[in-house]
């Protein structure tokens, strides 16, 4: 019990709005470790410290606002409708999608619902947004990204409105519900896909909800009175040439109008206009009806982050793409959505920088130089319809396949593990610090 603490329980038979204040008093913690992100970065991360017993549970603090812990990528399914047309029949998976984050983290690990606002890294210390300071040995950050709809004109009200023919996946927990209702409900018309400027989390996400849901419309037998498009806001489908070919051939064959270098700027849900501008030439528009829209949102570091001295110019946090470590501050280490390294932004890599971050954390404690080496590692699964899933693995951004098959085309067993194992996978082995990524739940070996 704080000192706040103390003072709330002598005040409280006399004042209870006084008690009140001084429970939510500042608070000063001492970590040996401390964490800002509790989305999967954050989970593995900690847990893995706990089993390497690198640190205890006392000496651990994880920092984070959110309210649940979700595994995004069903979301997709969701919305592409693989666990039922309805929100009733969703319910009950609701379990494998997201958890109060009380829930997802073991119970011995030390969560402190809040946002990190100043870093003071001489000083090994930073402040968080209700006031609360934290004192470190070793720092981790991975805060994830902001989820930005308010640069798309009428993004944020046509999502709220329930009546409205416009979801998101990225949108909160129930994104990908709404997705599916107005999936259900279309039986005609126009069907509109937005995709967001590279780096962006799960930049394939976009094209796989237009994939499974121009799938339902050939299977419900009225494909040919839906016209669907795909707008990029880029010149290709993905950033590897050669999973781009793949794709292309896909949209063609599916007969999905595609449009390139567009980015969405307007939505007016009375009238259902999206009005698209072009990246070269602001002054080239075009306007589409739409009965179906599916949106992402720009994605930027978190203004405190942006804030920090620990990033570039760009925003994302600095660091050495190798070893994870922050170039400067060495008692600093960098994963996930935030960091400035090239590659995907997905849970994969999460889950493969973890390991190296885990070892190099017990050599910068034992002051020893960091050896664990991350070789880049990222993989974007795209479902492509058909019971077939598109394995767009990288390192650094250079084809790579860490199985038996090489990623030539969309194939059937990439999409079973994926669809009924991965979530489950990641629900019982995250949480117990077991899961490594493409090496599943064998864990690296490190000098």
């Amino acid at each position: 019990m704080d000192r706040y603490q103390n003072m709330s329980h002598i005040l409280l038979n006399n004042n209870m709005l006084t008690a009140r204040i001084f429970r939510r008093g500042f608070a000063t913690y001492t970590p040996k470790i401390a964490i800002i992100g509790a989305g999967a970065g954050g989970l593995s991360l900690s847990t893995q410290l706990l089993r390497e017993k690198i640190v205890k549970p006392s000496e651990l603090l994880v920092v984070d606002s959110t309210p649940y812990h979700s595994y995004h990528g069903f979301s997709t399914m969701i919305a592409g409708g693989y666990f039922g047309d309805t929100d009733k029949a969703v319910d009950r998976w609701n379990n494998l999608y997201h958890r109060p984050i009380k829930k997802a983290f073991p119970k011995e690990i030390k969560l402190l619902s809040s946002l990190a606002k100043t870093f003071m890294p001489e000083q090994k210390k930073f402040i968080t947004e209700s006031g609360d300071e934290i004192t470190y040995e070793i720092l981790v950050l991975s805060p994830g990204l902001r989820h930005n709809f308010d640069v798309i004109e009428g993004a944020k009200e046509a999502l709220a409105d329930p009546n409205s023919n416009v979801a998101s996946m990225f949108d909160g927990l129930f994104g990908g519900r709404k997705m599916n209702r107005i999936r259900v409900g279309l039986k005609e018309g126009t069907a509109v896909f937005a995709n967001t400027p590279q780096p962006a989390k799960c930049g394939g996400a976009p094209l796989k909800v237009c994939f499974l849901i121009e799938e339902y419309l050939q299977k419900k037998g009225i494909r040919d009175k839906v016209d669907v498009h795909f707008f990029n806001a880029d010149k290709f489908l993905f950033p590897i040439p050669k999973y781009t070919v793949i794709l292309d051939k896909l949209v063609k064959e599916r007969n999905i109008i595609t449009h390139y270098d567009m980015l969405l700027t307007k939505i007016d849900k009375e009238r259902k206009i999206a009005t698209f501008q072009s990246k070269a030439d602001s002054k080239i528009t075009q306007e589409i009806r739409y009965d179906s829209l599916h949106i992402a949102p720009h994605f930027a570091p978190l203004s405190a982050i942006k804030a920090s001295p620990f990033v570039k110019e760009n925003g994302y946090l600095d660091v050495d793409v190798k070893t994870l470590q922050h170039p400067k501050y060495k008692d600093v280490f960098c994963i996930g959505d935030a960091a400035d390294i090239p590659t995907s932004k997905t849970a994969a890599a999460i889950t493969v920088q973890t390991p190296i971050v885990v070892h190099n954390i017990k050599k910068v404690l034992n002051k020893e130089t960091p050896n664990a080496i991350y070789d880049g590692y990222s993989v974007c699964p795209i479902f492509t319809g058909k019971d077939r899933m598109l394995f767009c693995e990288t390192l650094f951004q250079v084809p790579y396949h860490s199985y038996l098959m090489p990623n030539n085309r969309p194939k059937w067993s990439y999409y079973f593990v994926s669809r009924y194992f991965m979530p489950a996978f990641y629900w019982w082995f995250v949480p117990r610090g077991i899961w490594h990524g493409k090496r599943f739940i064998f864990k690296p070996k490190y000098k």
